[in-house]
């Protein structure tokens, strides 16, 4: 990237370097923006900078970005015209001062120790790149499950490796996200590795990159980071108006993967995700003129640009071989109507998994209203128990000082004493 490409804010800052600097692209992100900073300044390893490039916001959200500049020195903003995630990550790398990267998206948020558990498996096996396990949280219904795929670190050694451990594994295991993994930011320097500067899959160079180039990459087989689903403010909401930078995307890693010599032991890998690709982003449009423009990409050029044709059928299983010839062919109706079967089939499972965490959250309130009453039984008991004590004490006080307590003493004193004299002198 040149000098005339990063604004004039994005210079580096002076002061002792920070250990980790987390890189954060905001773009109308002001409803969850406050969970995701917080949960940065929470976290356990207090040595890191907050790089928080703000691409074009129309909301308020480079107004809260402001307030936690003030708030906190760890915490630097700024500024750049709309120019999309990877645009906006690549000048905070240029920024960035710390020893290890960290890329968070704004409506995403990780556990508080995320970042010090990341370095210490950094550090112990001297990686250039951590990757860890992520939670998914669904906006629309408030729940946060935590799936196996995520990282699928049984299907490489323990320890640190390199891709070539499991080649046919990488991309299906290690993704093409960068907020589920840590970089030593020499690494990512010294290979200049950077985003492609679009606005959708501007993440799989970058992450393919690091994962071919890292001499030792290792896991952290926990669930500390979490990514929100179900919003309508990220950019993959607006993925029709960018319909075609996955396939820009996923040619331009192709083609780094053969420069580099490594594409026809990746390819078992990489095909399967194409396909993936494919099928999220041509369903998932918002609208059937984008629909259409993406099928008539991909029929035109696009398969045969992602290698997803001929031979590539045997690296498929059948479903995704299944998808591709109806792309291929043209059949839309079918295509659709299957799409429509699927998502019945998933609707259906999400009914029942809603139903089952209402029932779940039903029993936590019968519980919950169980231990009120148990607690209440207790406070209750307790307060019997010091009225009793505290009127004992007042009738042993009341009968202590009564006339006739102070008379039987008077009258005892005399006989006490002589006993005494008696007992001093049998023992004289």
């Amino acid at each position: 990237m040149s000098e005339d490409a990063i604004p004039s804010d994005m210079t580096p800052r002076e002061g002792n370097s920070p250990t980790v600097s987390v890189i954060v692209p905001v773009y109308n992100a002001a409803d969850y923006l406050a969970e995701c900073l917080d949960s940065l300044l929470e976290q356990t390893l207090k040595e890191i900078e907050i790089i928080c490039i703000d691409d074009g916001s129309t909301d308020s959200s480079l107004e809260i970005l402001r307030s936690y500049e003030q708030r906190d020195s760890r915490v630097a903003v700024l500024k750049q015209n709309n120019a999309g995630p990877g645009a906006a990550r690549n000048n905070g790398i240029e920024a960035a001062r710390g020893e290890y990267l960290y890329f968070l998206d704004a409506d995403d948020f990780c556990h508080a120790e995320f970042l010090e558990k990341a370095l210490q498996v950094a550090k112990k096996h001297d990686a250039d790149v951590v990757a860890c396990r992520f939670n998914l949280f669904n906006q629309q219904v408030r729940v946060e499950i935590s799936p196996s795929w995520t990282l699928r670190s049984d299907l490489y050694p323990a320890g640190a490796f390199d891709w070539t451990a499991n080649p046919d594994a990488l991309f299906a295991t290690f993704h093409n996200y960068p907020w589920n993994k840590v970089f030593r930011a020499e690494f990512i320097k010294d290979n200049s590795i950077r985003f492609q500067e679009i606005y959708l899959t501007e993440d799989f160079l970058f992450s393919a990159k690091a994962l071919v180039l890292a001499r030792r990459i290792a896991c952290l087989d926990e669930p500390l980071v979490s990514h929100r689903e179900g919003t309508q403010t990220n950019i993959m909401a607006s993925k029709h108006k960018h319909p075609f930078d996955f396939i820009e995307g996923f040619v331009t890693t192709k083609q780094f993967l053969i420069d580099h010599g490594c594409y026809a032991r990746l390819r078992a890998s990489f095909v399967p995700w194409a396909v993936n690709a494919c099928r999220y982003n041509l369903l998932t449009m918002k609208n059937r003129h984008s629909f259409n423009e993406v099928l008539e990409r991909l029929q035109d050029d696009g398969l045969r640009r992602l290698d997803l044709l001929d031979d590539s059928f045997d690296l498929m299983s059948q479903d995704d071989r299944h998808f591709i010839e109806l792309v291929w062919t043209g059949q839309v109706e079918q295509l659709l109507f299957e799409e429509y079967a699927n998502l019945r089939i998933d609707d259906d499972t999400r009914v029942n998994n809603i139903q089952a965490v209402e029932l779940l959250l039903c029993r936590a309130r019968v519980h919950e209203a169980e231990l009120d009453a148990e607690r209440q039984r207790l406070v209750d008991t307790r307060e019997q128990l010091e009225f009793n004590f505290n009127e004992l004490a007042e009738r042993h006080q009341s009968v202590l000082n009564c006339t006739e307590m102070k008379i039987g003493r008077f009258f005892c004193a005399f006989p006490r004493f002589i006993q005494r004299l008696i007992l001093k002198r049998r023992q004289g």
